[in-house]
């Protein structure tokens, strides 16, 4: 009987470097104070490290920690990921006048920024409609209620008692609001002793998941809020589509990109995706093919610098999945865990399975010879597309 056995070379251990992956361009700064300061967004006044204008970072010195601005926007910069969120400060608004205010909140059109629906509209005022419009459309509102003998939300939340709170639809990239009275006791509130109603009317804009542990803004200045980044393509001329045209793909290449329908997964290659005005609702965000870039399944790295993405090593951290909770011992059982090129695999000698995952994507698994474990130091790859391999044959 002949048996032919695999063994690995040890490319696989090496793909994954213990090293940082680059996020910024060569020779321009990554970090403006605590802050990481990935590309296309770049420190300035160098043009080579940002893409374009809206994605000029002034790193001010003068404060310490320094703080990072979008120079344009004229926003402090708390965030950015690679994924296309970002987290600035924007300021509370105080609406002053009792009756039929109505005011701009930041405008963000030309940018390649949008409002993320991760953000709450609030409102801090007594017997008030609050309408959210967006290009004249009215996208959302609220009303609150009076309670005098406690004025002041912190003590309630923002449950519609003297303030109220409304979502907002996704790539909204202006906002207006419009206060309302929505009975005379709003008015009345006035007349409350050592109270003025203009100290109370504010809105904002505010990260929700932020809002929930902070309920007390009105001496903050400031809340943190929550955009989402893209390429703007206004053609497919531009100079953005030009510089990634060989990283687009379309969604059936994306498809075959993705490892569990085509068993691939060692394509370090980054891919870009467009996405075409139709599908941007209510919004100035409006009339421009956008694109944004992306590593593939088990790799990490920036995709805008055009070059591979890194390996994940998911067994050195947090998506390793070799810990399973065992319930009949109320224990953790330790597989054996395995890094290669795209993912990661977890031997079981207990039962003889193996579990193979391709980064985030759920597992393949398999059952392995019980022979295999006890009796060999070696390893069966059924999927050896990720590194080098030899060949040794045993004659019984």
């Amino acid at each position: 009987m002949i048996i032919l056995l695999l063994w690995r070379t040890s490319r696989a251990a090496a793909s994954s470097s213990d090293q940082l992956a680059p996020i910024a361009k060569p020779n321009c700064e990554s970090h403006c104070g605590d802050v990481s300061i990935p590309y296309p967004f770049g420190i300035g006044p160098s043009s080579n490290c940002y893409l374009y204008d809206w994605f000029e970072i002034e790193c001010d010195n003068s404060t310490s920690p320094p703080k990072p601005f979008l120079r344009l926007a004229k926003l402090e910069v708390l965030n950015i990921s690679i994924d296309g969120m970002l987290r600035v400060n924007n300021p509370v608004t105080f609406l002053y006048g009792g009756r039929g205010i109505r005011k701009v909140l930041l405008n963000l059109t030309g940018s390649p920024f949008v409002y993320s629906k991760y953000n709450r509209l609030t409102a801090v005022s007594c017997g008030i409609f609050l309408a959210v419009m967006s290009d004249e459309t009215v996208v959302g509102g609220c009303m609150s209620t009076c309670y005098k003998d406690h004025f002041r939300r912190e003590n309630y939340g923002c449950i519609g008692i003297n303030c109220c709170q409304t979502t907002l639809p996704s790539n909204l990239s202006v906002i207006t609001i419009e206060l309302q009275p929505e009975s005379e006791m709003g008015m009345q509130m006035q007349t409350r002793t050592g109270t003025r109603m203009d100290d109370y009317n504010y809105a904002f804009i505010v990260d929700q998941e932020w809002f929930e542990n902070n309920s007390d803004v009105k001496d903050k200045g400031s809340v943190p809020v929550v955009l989402e980044w893209s390429l703007s393509l206004d053609n497919m001329n531009s100079s953005s589509a030009k510089l990634y045209e060989e990283f687009i793909v379309n969604t059936t290449e994306k498809n075959l990109r993705n490892p569990l329908k085509s068993f691939g997964g060692s394509d370090p290659t980054p891919y870009c995706t467009t996405y075409e005005p139709k599908y941007f609702m209510q919004s100035t965000y409006h009339n421009q093919s956008r694109l944004q870039c992306f590593c593939p399944f088990g790799f990490e790295g920036n995709p805008y610098l055009l070059q591979p993405c890194q390996d994940i090593d998911e067994c050195k951290g947090p998506n390793n999945r070799c810990e399973i909770y065992d319930p009949a011992t109320n224990l953790g059982v330790t597989n054996t865990c395995e890094n290669y090129v795209g993912g990661h695999r977890c031997y079981s000698i207990e039962t003889g399975i193996a579990c193979q995952y391709y980064g985030t994507a759920d597992a393949l698994c398999f059952l392995l010879p019980r022979w295999s474990f006890h009796y060999f130091p070696i390893q069966i790859i059924l999927l050896g597309t990720y590194a080098l391999h030899g060949s040794l044959t045993l004659v019984i």
